[in-house]
């Protein structure tokens, strides 16, 4: 019996902790997403003749954990005349960002399991690795954006979307300037510490940036620096497992390359969510320029669909059936 009972306690934990191994490549590995292209050819853009290849319709949609898994797509595809600041959309894509596809936002995925937080962002912006971007026709650099999460409970800064930046993933290595913006980085590394930040978000390019919408300024922020000003207003937690890489493709969408960020978060180092508990995320580049109105100014949310299982302690001091079923066998045997 013996035997028996260490078996079956062994399998008990083995598949508790087999639920939460973290995945190389979310994207396709976790979430099953394998983007195709279609090609778009002698497009008459109204400023020109336009030709290049879009995201296939639905390509962008998860095919494994459809059940649990929370997306939004947002897909433009079109072209900006960086002369007069024109904007062309083809028809039946999504809302065109300032500044065109580099700053394009394309997908967010959200999902958990017992152990892990796992997101990722399909957009057009490369990684730190090489250095600040250099929009070229605009003539400006802009820095990366870190990674902000809305949990419930949270009291960290709020912009006027209601999105409150109560922790943060810190991907970026920049140097924040007393104002004015990120103009260097103090190392190309990609960040993965995680922070409860009740303080310390800012805007990473505000002289260049702009507002999600025109008409009502959103005061959304893009970084947060953990050792500036002594570190105030935030907490080291613990560490993620980040990836920001190419989307490898046979062909540039919208004649740009597409990129991805992965974040996996374990459960363990944030607060005790429960199941059905609501949260929000987003990444931002440092000026925020993912549209000039709300529909492109996109803020992924999700549930929390699974509970953090019991540990075993827990299971082995006689929690849950398990521990009903060791107890009875003991008083049989007893009596």
């Amino acid at each position: 019996m013996k035997t028996k009972l260490s078996l079956l306690v062994i399998i008990l934990v083995t598949s508790t902790l087999a639920s939460g191994v973290a995945h190389a490549y979310l994207l396709d590995q976790y979430f099953g997403v394998n983007p195709t292209l279609t090609y778009i050819n002698a497009w008459n853009s109204g400023a020109g003749i336009y030709s290049g290849y879009q995201f296939t319709a639905g390509s962008l949609n998860p095919t494994l954990h459809t059940a649990t898994t929370d997306v939004q797509v947002n897909d433009w595809f079109g072209r900006w005349d960086g002369t007069v600041g024109d904007y062309t959309s083809y028809p039946g894509t999504g809302t065109y960002p300032s500044g065109e596809e580099p700053y394009d936002t394309e997908a967010y995925y959200f999902d958990d399991d017992g152990t892990n937080l796992y997101f990722a962002v399909v957009m057009g912006f490369p990684s730190p690795a090489s250095g600040l971007f250099n929009d070229d026709r605009l003539n400006i650099n802009v820095v990366q954006g870190d990674f902000a999460i809305d949990l419930p409970g949270g009291s960290g800064q709020t912009d006027s979307w209601g999105f409150g930046y109560d922790y943060g993933v810190d991907l970026v290595d920049e140097n924040r300037p007393a104002s004015g913006n990120v103009n260097s980085l103090a190392s190309n590394t990609l960040g993965n510490g995680v922070y409860r930040t009740t303080d310390g978000w800012y805007l990473g390019t505000p002289a260049n940036a702009v507002n999600p919408t025109t008409a009502n300024p959103s005061n959304s922020f893009t970084n947060f620096d953990p050792s500036y000003n002594g570190g105030a207003g935030v907490t080291s937690l613990g560490s993620a497992t980040t990836n920001w890489y190419q989307l490898s493709l046979p062909h540039q969408e919208n004649n740009w390359n597409t990129y991805v960020v992965e974040i996996t978060i374990p459960r363990a180092i944030l607060p005790n969510l429960r199941r059905g508990d609501a949260l929000q995320y987003h990444w931002l580049m440092g000026c925020r320029n993912d549209g000039d109105n709300a529909a492109a100014y996109m803020t992924g949310s999700g549930d929390i669909d699974t509970p953090e299982p019991g540990t075993l302690a827990l299971m082995l001091t006689a929690a849950g059936p398990l521990g009903l079923w060791i107890r009875r066998r003991r008083k049989d045997k007893q009596s």
